[in-house]
């Protein structure tokens, strides 16, 4: 039967089995992700478990491939000209230099999340600072998770759920950048209840801890956050690395619930307006890629619906 695997005759084994036991695979000619170039195109590298850990590929990566990853208990990628198009990024990147913007895009399934992830692997052997948002759609698509009218902006609504995951997932893949961070000072006073705040000078990680610690402030501590990281890559006190998913997410439709129970604008999601200021071009020494996803106009599984590409 085609596609099935037949064995002949017992203790025999197929000859098919025998050449997966001996088949050897090319793999990159270095371990050091700096030196991939076009001599690696087409081979494997893996990611080590600790390095995995550390990214929490368990949270960011696609579901199937997570499946995959549980299974064969590794982390194996193979290194395409897309890959080395936007590692080539980082690979020349330069202290001082403009915010580079990357759009990466393609069809259903072609890889664009793993590019992303495959870059933070990188910067994370390039002591970047990483800033990833996993799914940029997800909380302008969520009625599930409460909203709460922003004290710091009238007609903004936050989103104190998925601020505190960014925030979470933020602190896990800078652990070890977490010592530097903690000697950057908060370049203003950041009030945000009666009872908590920032004072100038302050470590920015304590901004973080804050946002964790009370999830109601969360939202606007994720935007001091990412304002005081924009004012320090600037400065050229870190190299900072955004990774945005679904980024088109950002200018799509929305579904939130205002108090009265109108449907909101995207624009008034104070997450959405905070992560957008990344894609501008006000600040400097840093890399922000983002993937344009078909998911905002149509769905995975409708074969109907024509999409311009």
């Amino acid at each position: 039967m085609k596609g099935s695997i037949i064995f002949r005759g017992r203790g025999r084994i197929s000859p098919f089995f025998k050449y997966l036991q001996f088949a050897t695979y090319k793999t990159v000619t270095s371990t050091d992700l700096s030196q991939f170039g076009n001599n690696d195109l087409g081979r494997l590298y893996s990611v080590t478990e600790d390095h995995a850990k550390s990214l929490s590929f368990d949270l960011v990566l696609p579901k199937d491939f997570r499946a995959l990853t549980s299974t064969l208990q590794e982390y194996v990628w193979m290194f395409r000209q897309q890959t080395l198009e936007a590692f080539k990024c980082i690979q020349k990147f330069e202290n001082g230099q403009n915010t580079q913007r990357l759009l990466i895009w393609g069809n259903w399934g072609t890889g664009k999340t793993i590019t992303l992830c495959q870059l933070a692997h990188l910067a994370l052997n390039q002591n970047f600072v990483i800033v990833t948002i996993h799914d940029a759609m997800a909380w302008g698509r969520d009625n599930y998770y409460e909203v709460e009218v922003s004290s710091y902006k009238t007609g903004r609504l936050n989103s104190p759920h998925w601020s505190t995951k960014i925030l979470n997932l933020f602190k896990q893949q800078n652990q070890h950048n977490w010592s530097a961070l903690s000697n950057l000072k908060a370049s203003k006073k950041y009030e945000w209840s009666q009872m908590e705040q920032t004072e100038i000078g302050k470590p920015i990680t304590e901004i973080v801890e804050i946002g964790l610690s009370a999830p109601y402030l969360a939202t606007d501590c994720l935007g001091a956050l990412f304002k005081e990281l924009r004012i320090h890559a600037t400065s050229g006190e870190i190299k900072l690395l955004v990774l945005i998913d679904k980024a088109n997410g950002l200018f799509g439709k929305c579904v939130v619930r205002r108090p009265d129970r109108t449907t909101a604008d995207i624009d008034e999601l104070t997450l959405t307006i905070q992560i957008r200021k990344f894609l501008f071009s006000s600040w400097s020494n840093g890399l922000c890629a983002f993937v344009a996803d078909k998911a905002e106009a149509s769905n995975a599984r409708d074969n109907v619906t024509i999409v311009p590409t």
